[in-house]
């Protein structure tokens, strides 16, 4: 009897997906999730931020540095102090494509089921003539306008492909 649950179960769970997919969401769904509520994370760098504005309300956790590395050990938890991983996040970046990578790592790697990535990012967002505030209304906490560097640790290159490499600092909110 025990070899028949056992049996039941291992089909049960070899026929879930291991992971959920990542949502790629136009500028009208990303305001749609924040207008649900759904946490914005900025994965772009500070001196980013000040050059196109950053989404009002938007959490700012800067994951690749200038030479695209990262370090996961810190982001993950500053990230998990924003959102656990059956909670909802959107990810956004200049473009898009950081914030793809990123979704697909937190999705496939580290087990977040309601990941969505802004298809253009801000440069799409803008584009529509959605606005940016231009500057936190409050000076940012010590440590966001200059990125500490984070020693590059090795990465296989299969990781490599799907995450470059990248820095962490704190995470602001505007």
């Amino acid at each position: 009897m025990l070899r028949i649950v056992v049996f039941c179960a291992m089909l049960v769970v070899g026929g879930m997906p291991l992971h959920a997919d990542v949502i790629q969401v136009d500028s009208a769904g990303l305001q749609q999730l924040r207008s649900e509520g759904v946490p914005v994370i900025d994965v772009r760098r500070p001196e980013e931020w000040r050059k196109t504005g950053v989404i009002e309300g938007s959490h700012l956790l800067t994951f690749f540095d200038a030479k695209g590395r990262y370090d996961l050990d810190r982001w993950l938890p500053a990230l998990a102090a924003i959102a656990e991983s059956d909670q909802p996040v959107a990810l956004i970046c200049r473009s898009g494509k950081r914030s793809g990578r990123v979704a697909r790592l937190l999705d496939e790697r580290f087990g977040y089921r309601h990941v969505y990535s802004a298809r253009d990012g801000i440069l799409g967002w803008m584009e529509e003539g959605r606005t940016t505030a231009d500057r936190p209304k409050r000076p940012l906490p010590q440590g966001c306008n200059k990125p500490r560097l984070a020693q590059q640790s090795p990465v296989s290159d299969e990781r490599r492909d799907l995450t470059g490499a990248v820095d962490w600092h704190i995470a602001c909110r505007v």
